[in-house]
């Protein structure tokens, strides 16, 4: 065997070698790249957690299930969350647990009083989380439709911020906002507001 034979495997060799490492380092900082923001380091299966346990937020809604619910909803004394009268489609400042309590508790309390029935579809949501804090986007749609028929929409937007707890996701802030005026219908016909 030739040297310049030896030399030619040796250099398609290293030359492989090389390409190989390479591309393991452009891999490698594409993914770390695309897993942060400003130096945040994005954890992709925690936040497909998170987006999974608001949507779950939003089933133990439907289903009534209010306990569950406050106890994912933790609140925060710092974190003021800013909710909108569900009524006058107003803002509303709530500075405590005790806050965001009671206010599920009215709207639990005006629901019953109205015999009303509130339904909130499936949102379309976007989490960012680290290993111990997520904030999510969401756009909603809630219905809410009172004994004779009439089905008022509220098109809604929110930011939603969450901490790790042991395994589970808990809420302690978020912001929300109307997309739209509400709209109001009756027997599938857009209607007019009621007073």
């Amino acid at each position: 065997m030739s040297i310049n034979s030896r030399l030619g495997r040796r250099t398609i060799v290293a030359s492989l070698t090389i390409a190989a490492v390479l591309a393991v380092f452009v891999a490698v900082g594409r993914s770390s790249a695309s897993a942060t923001t400003n130096g945040v380091g994005w954890n992709a299966p925690a936040s497909q957690e998170l987006t999974m346990a608001l949507h779950k937020l939003h089933e133990v809604w439907n289903n009534g299930d209010v306990r569950s619910l406050k106890t994912q909803i933790i609140g925060d004394d710092t974190l003021v969350t800013f909710e909108l009268d569900p009524q006058k489609h107003l803002p509303l400042r709530l500075a405590s647990k005790r806050d965001i309590d009671g206010f599920v508790d009215s709207i639990v309390s005006n629901q019953t009083a109205a015999q009303s029935i509130f339904k909130l579809d499936t949102p379309t949501v976007n989490c960012k989380a680290t290993d111990t804090i997520g904030i999510c986007t969401e756009e909603c749609t809630v219905h809410v439709t009172t004994p004779d028929g009439v089905e008022e929409v509220d098109r809604l937007w929110s930011t939603a911020v969450a901490v790790k707890q042991g395994r589970e996701w808990k809420w302690i802030q978020w912001q929300m906002s109307n997309a739209q005026a509400p709209q109001f219908f009756k027997n599938g016909q857009p209607a007019v507001a009621p007073r």
